[in-house]
């Protein structure tokens, strides 16, 4: 049987956990690039947008959460290479637009962020038109 003081732990649990919707790398950036500087203290706010959002690229609310997808991914292109090197995948194809091949899920559980890098299959397709993309 369960008591009261577990069912509450279970339930807050359960409540500080979410996840955000997937989204492109491309999309990951500018909404986390904007959250940052939405963050940066009141006088900062008066500055250009240029100059805002080069404040929020040093910032905590950016670097971390980045280098934590940096991490993710890395860990993804290992795991790639060593499929390649057993024979059974191919490593991504070099094209302009490949920030749109890869998808960030964001996962926070108990006010810590666990995110992930995932690369899409189109990745690893030479035969995807390259399109006119900014990536």
């Amino acid at each position: 049987m369960v008591t009261e003081e577990e069912f509450t732990a279970t339930e807050t649990m359960i409540n500080s956990s979410k996840e955000e919707d997937p989204s492109l790398l491309s999309e990951w950036i500018r909404r986390t690039l904007n959250e940052a500087a939405n963050r940066l203290p009141a006088p900062v706010q008066s500055f250009t947008a240029e100059v805002r959002d080069t404040l929020a690229l040093c910032s905590d609310d950016y670097l971390i959460p980045a280098l934590r997808v940096a991490w993710s991914l890395a860990d993804q292109m290992c795991k790639a290479e060593q499929e390649v090197t057993a024979g059974q995948s191919s490593l991504p194809v070099p094209r302009t637009n490949w920030a749109d091949g890869i998808v960030i899920q964001n996962h926070i559980q108990n006010d810590l962020d666990n995110i992930r890098a995932e690369l899409l299959p189109s990745l690893f397709k030479s035969d995807i038109d390259d399109g006119d993309g900014d990536g």
